[in-house]
């Protein structure tokens, strides 16, 4: 391809004076024929494979031909002495050849371009698969059957070519580890790249003029072209240009580029591919004395969007891995597999917030058939928890809370890297995991059953029911669990709060939220991971709330309201106000026994009135040795005689309004 601006211009030279003179027709088509000869030599197997396979659009191979027919008649009238027959055909050599140069030029980005994507791709697929990939590409790219080499230095640019391409791919792994971002790991990809295609090049150490291999002068060239001034500052223009514009659209996605699994990983493609483009055709313009900005502009371009559809094939296993198991659901399952069918991963997580487990396991996909065996490592994450290395290297997926903050490498193995802070799994019988980013409303509601047994221990709480158990991975807060797209679907009052408000008035809330309990028209009831609750209300607050009590029949009193931990708050802001206290935690609905009995005991003390006659509006607390406190958890519910009084005349009032 670099020769074909001179040859075209010496096509424009030959083609004023080839209408009558076809021996020098016949010189330009031998001359065409050698570009082909010389492309074709330069050509790999790869490379070969593409350009078979596309013929159908570049046509270089069928142009070829009719270059050589054509000269072969033109060199046949002439031997016949058929001067005037041979100049008619030369008059047509000019436009063929023209039409060659772009068939050649076509075959050649095609082939550049589909070498380009599969070397991105093995770069950018995940483990055993991505070396196997990124190791056959170059192999297949090293080997030209037409360059007539010897085997052995055949042999040498396969073996330089995997290196160069098993190399890359480890820095990528390790610039990964290093949690260096997106910028720095793609930049830094286009520095290795170019080290690696000058250091790992049979080339490099060539003398040209005795012909033989110096490794002072390939390390001379090496040093001479990793500290070129030209490359080194366009590396500092290419970071300090990648770090704005990636940082810029992070803060106006809301952070959703550094999330996603898909656009991390076109992003970091697409800089990569800009750096390396961009940077080779800066050196190169500067070693022709030139500056051709629109060649720069394009050429940059062309080389991202060709790493970027590299990393988007290489990467579309593992994107297609973060997908949801079936349709309108948020939830992966996975069966385990051999020897560890029956290993209590929940209960261990649970037990342990420095827990890590490896184990086989088979997905389980829509239509009920398993997947491959994979190697899944589970384990809670987040601040002060690093990942298990030696596991993480051995997994082919990992499931974990915040897999943000977890290295892009193991980033793109998570499987559901768009979750936000705590990940739920749950272990079923016959060895099933299933997990979920909202822990689902069956089992929400399912800790309001009596019979269902809540494990304290922080900071994991397990909640058993039947013989399932379910653990959460890692810790959220409040804030970002009210804000989270699944939560007003929990709420039995939908319209009625301002999660929003309630998340914003809650920000610096310190202890971490495991999951709603419900949400009436009163307020919204988190657990919170030390198993108490918390309540956020719109409503005013009475300050007697969680201090009343009731007198039994020996004048002893009883407090029956839930007690309030710390003191409740309220923030009034001008979008309204939000009340937030907490609770002691409680086992609710109660029988329906226990709430006549309450009833009972507030008619006695003639004080109170229950309102509501609700059994889930009372529950149970732990007073130790076994002994278990009746108290009222919606403190609404129960008012004085004259509030209920006065709430009936002004009904009365507003209907007599209305009528």
């Amino acid at each position: 391809m670099a020769n074909h601006e001179s040859d075209h211009n010496k096509v424009d030279t030959l083609a004023e004076s080839v209408g009558a003179q076809a021996s020098q027709a016949v010189e330009l088509l031998r001359h065409e024929s050698r570009l082909h000869q010389e492309q074709t030599a330069q050509t790999s197997l790869l490379g070969g494979a593409l350009a078979g396979a596309t013929e159908f659009f570049h046509h270089g191979s069928a142009s070829g031909r009719k270059v050589d027919d054509l000269r072969r008649d033109i060199e046949a009238d002439l031997q016949k002495g058929q001067t005037g027959e041979a100049d008619k055909l030369a008059a047509g050599a000019s436009a063929l050849v023209r039409a060659d140069q772009a068939a050649l030029a076509r075959r050649a980005t095609i082939t550049e371009v589909g070498s380009g994507v599969a070397q991105a791709a093995g770069l950018f697929m995940a483990g055993r698969k991505g070396f196997a990939l990124a190791a056959g590409v170059a192999a297949l790219d090293a080997i030209k059957p037409a360059s007539h080499e010897s085997f052995s230095a055949e042999a040498v640019d396969v073996a330089l070519g995997i290196g160069r391409s098993v190399g890359l791919k480890a820095a990528y792994l390790g610039a990964g580890k290093l949690n260096l971002g997106m910028a720095s790991t793609a930049v830094g990809l286009g520095v290795g790249s170019r080290f690696a295609d000058l250091a790992l090049n049979r080339n490099t150490y060539l003398d040209g003029s005795s012909g033989q291999y110096s490794a002072a002068l390939g390390a001379r060239r090496v040093f001479d072209g990793t500290t070129d001034k030209t490359a080194l500052l366009s590396d500092v223009v290419s970071m300090a240009l990648a770090k704005g514009a990636l940082g810029a659209i992070n803060r106006s996605t809301d952070g959703a580029l550094l999330n996603s699994r898909v656009w991390s990983t076109l992003a970091v493609g697409g800089v990569f591919g800009m750096t390396k483009g961009g940077v080779d055709e800066t050196i190169r313009q500067h070693k022709q004395g030139r500056f051709d900005p629109e060649q720069l502009l394009l050429k940059t371009a062309l080389s991202g969007a060709i790493s970027m559809a590299g990393a988007a094939l290489g990467g579309l296993p593992s994107i297609r891995s973060a997908r949801p198991n079936f349709a309108g659901s948020e939830a992966r399952e996975y069966q385990i597999s051999g020897a560890n069918l029956n290993q209590p991963i929940a209960e261990i997580l649970a037990g342990s917030r420095n827990a890590s487990i490896l184990t086989r396991v088979r997905e389980v996909k829509a239509d009920g058939k398993l997947g491959p065996e994979q190697n899944l490592l589970v384990q809670h994450g987040g601040k002060g928890i690093p990942i298990n290395e030696t596991l993480a290297a051995k997994a082919d997926i990992v499931a974990s809370c915040d897999p943000a903050s977890l290295p892009l490498a193991l980033r793109e193995r998570h499987i559901m890297p768009t979750v936000e802070n705590t990940l739920w799994m749950t272990q079923s019988p016959g060895g099933k995991l299933t997990f979920r980013a909202q822990l689902a409303e069956a089992l929400k509601k399912s800790t309001r059953i009596a019979d269902y047994a809540l494990d304290i221990a922080h900071p994991a709480l397990p909640i058993r029911g039947g013989l399932s158990t379910t653990v959460a991975l890692g810790e959220q807060s409040v804030s970002s669990l009210l804000r989270a797209p699944g939560t007003r679907d929990l709420l039995r009052e939908k319209n009625t709060h301002d999660l929003g408000l309630y998340s914003e008035v809650l920000k610096d809330f310190k202890t971490p939220a495991l999951h709603v309990i419900d949400g009436g028209a009163d307020s919204v009831v988190v657990r919170l991971a030390d198993n108490n609750v918390l309540k956020i209300t719109h409503l005013d607050w009475n300050p007697e709330w969680g201090k009343r009590s009731y007198e039994d029949a020996q004048g002893n009193r009883f407090r029956f309201d839930a007690r309030i931990l710390g003191e409740p708050r309220t923030i009034k802001r001008p979008d309204g106000q939000a009340t937030f206290y907490v609770q002691e935690p409680a086992i609710t609905p109660v029988s329906a026994a226990d709430m006549d009995t309450f009833i009972a005991r507030l008619e006695r003390d003639r004080r109170y009135l229950y309102t509501d006659r609700d059994v889930h509006q009372l529950g149970y607390t732990d007073m130790g040795n076994g002994r278990r406190g009746l108290v009222l958890l919606d403190y609404d519910a129960v008012q004085t005689p004259q509030a209920v009084q006065e709430e009936h005349r002004r009904l009365r009032e507003a209907r007599r309004y209305a009528d």
